[in-house]
C-alpha cells in the first residue's frame, strides 16, 4: 500500500515538473505565451535578454499554482496588452511584478477570483486604455476611470452591489476628466441602482457611446426611474435599446419581477406614491392594533403575575391559620385528657382506700342473743382497724 502512494504521489511530482517545465510558446514574434507553466527564464526559448524587448504582447493564463519569476518582468520594455486570465488571482496587489505593468495599455484579468477593486491598485497606470474584469467575484468597484485614462471596461458577470460614488464625493484628490467610451455590466448578480450609474459614470463621462446594461437585477426606486432611468434613456449609444438595457425589478416590492423596459416612469412613481400611501396607512392601522395587542398582552401578563402572588398570599395565611388551629384544638384536648386522668387516678384512689378499709361484720349467731366474747372481741379488731391505717389489702371477708 505505501509504494501504490509513493508511486501516485511520486507521478504527480513529476507531471507539475513536466508541466512547469513546458516552455512558452511564441504566437508570433511580437506575441509570448505562457499556459499552464512557471513563467521563468528557462521555459523562454530565446535566452538572449536583447530580444525581450520587441515583445508587446504576453499572455500567462490558467498558472496561477506554478512559479513567477520577477526578475524578468523588467526586460520587456515595451510591453502593451497583458493577460493574466484564469489564474485564480484573489488580489493583484499580491503579483510581485505588478509595479512593472504600469506602462500597458490593455490588461486582461479575467476569470479569476477578485473580490473587489480599488483605486490604489490603478492609481499609477496612466496608459491604460481598456481593462477587462468579466467572470469575477466583484461586489464593490471604485471607480477607477476617474484616475485613469481608461476607454474601456468589462465588469460583466460579477456581483456588484455598489460602484462606490461615496468615496469620490468625500475624497479630496483632484480626478482626471472622464474618457470612458465603452463600459459592459451585463449578467451581473448583484442589487444595481441607476442612481449610482448617474452619480459615476453617466453624469461625469460624457462620451459614452455604448453602455450595456443586459440582464440585471434592478433598484427601481421612484427616485432612479425619474432622474437617472430617463437620463439614461437620452443618451446616443451605438446598439439599439432591445440590446443595452434588460432585466427585472427586485426592490421595492411592488415592482418586483417587473421588465425595466416597460417601465414608465411617471406611471410608476405614481404607483409607487399610491402603494406607499396605501402601506404607511395599512402599516399606521397595523402598528395601531399590534399597539393595542402589545397592551392587552401586557395588562393580561400583569393580571396574571397579580393574581399569582395573591394566591401564594391566601394560600400562605390560610396554611397559617389551619396550623393555629390545629395548635389550639390539640392543646384543648390535651388538657381535655389531662383533666380526665386526674379525675381517674383521684376515684382510683378513692375506691383503693374504701376496698382497704373496708371490713364486714358477721354475726356468729343467728338469733338476738347477747354477744359472746369472741363478738365483742371482733368489734373491737374492726374498730382499731379503722382507727389506723393499713398496708396490707383485706378481701372484705370475716
Amino acid at each position: 500500500m505505501f509504494i501504490i502512494y509513493f508511486l501516485v504521489g511520486f507521478s504527480f511530482t513529476t507531471a507539475e515538473y513536466l508541466s512547469s517545465s513546458i516552455p512558452c510558446d511564441y504566437i508570433s514574434i511580437e506575441q509570448l505565451r505562457c499556459r499552464q507553466t512557471s513563467f521563468i527564464d528557462s521555459n523562454i526559448l530565446s535566452n538572449n535578454h536583447s530580444n525581450y524587448s520587441h515583445i508587446i504582447n504576453f499572455e500567462w493564463i490558467e498558472s496561477g499554482g506554478y512559479i513567477l519569476s520577477n526578475n524578468l518582468f523588467h526586460l520587456f520594455s515595451n510591453l502593451q496588452n497583458v493577460s493574466l486570465r484564469t489564474n485564480a488571482l484573489t488580489s493583484v496587489t499580491i503579483l510581485p511584478f505588478w509595479s512593472h505593468l504600469k506602462f500597458i495599455h490593455h490588461l486582461d484579468l479575467s476569470q479569476n477570483r477578485l473580490i473587489t477593486i480599488n483605486s490604489r491598485d490603478f492609481q499609477f497606470f496612466q496608459n491604460l486604455i481598456s481593462l477587462n474584469l468579466s467572470l469575477n467575484f466583484l461586489t464593490t468597484v471604485e471607480p477607477i476611470w476617474l484616475l485613469i485614462p481608461l476607454h474601456i471596461i468589462d465588469l460583466s458577470h460579477n456581483g456588484i452591489n455598489s460602484i462606490g460614488y461615496i468615496r469620490i464625493q468625500n475624497s479630496t484628490s483632484e480626478f482626471n476628466s472622464c474618457l470612458l467610451k465603452q463600459i459592459y455590466l451585463n449578467h451581473n448578480r448583484g442589487l444595481l441602482s441607476f442612481t449610482q450609474l448617474q452619480l459615476t459614470i453617466m453624469g461625469i463621462c460624457p462620451s459614452i457611446d455604448r453602455f450595456q446594461l443586459l440582464n440585471n437585477h434592478w433598484h427601481c426606486a421612484c427616485n432612479d426611474l425619474l432622474n437617472s432611468l430617463k437620463h439614461y434613456r437620452t443618451l446616443f449609444l451605438l446598439d439599439e435599446p432591445s440590446q443595452t438595457l434588460s432585466g427585472q425589478c427586485e426592490t421595492p416590492l411592488s415592482l418586483r419581477n417587473v421588465d425595466i423596459q416597460k417601465i414608465n416612469e411617471e406611471l410608476v412613481c405614481d404607483h409607487l406614491l399610491l402603494f406607499d400611501s396605501t402601506f404607511n396607512n395599512d402599516e399606521q392601522s397595523s402598528s395601531s392594533s399590534s399597539i393595542f395587542a402589545r397592551q392587552i398582552i401586557c395588562l393580561f401578563i400583569l393580571g396574571c403575575i397579580i393574581g399569582i402572588i395573591i394566591g401564594l398570599c391566601l394560600r400562605y395565611c390560610a396554611r397559617r391559620c389551619f396550623d393555629l388551629l390545629a395548635c389550639i384544638l390539640f392543646k384543648c384536648d390535651r388538657q381535655k385528657v389531662v383533666n380526665e386522668n386526674h379525675l381517674n387516678e383521684s376515684l382510683q384512689v378513692t375506691d383503693s382506700i374504701h376496698l382497704q378499709n373496708h371490713f364486714t361484720y358477721c354475726s356468729t349467731t343467728g338469733n338476738d342473743s347477747l354477744p359472746s366474747y369472741s363478738q365483742v372481741m371482733n368489734d373491737i379488731f374492726y374498730l382499731d382497724i379503722l382507727t389506723r391505717p393499713q398496708q396490707t389489702e383485706n378481701d372484705g371477708e370475716c
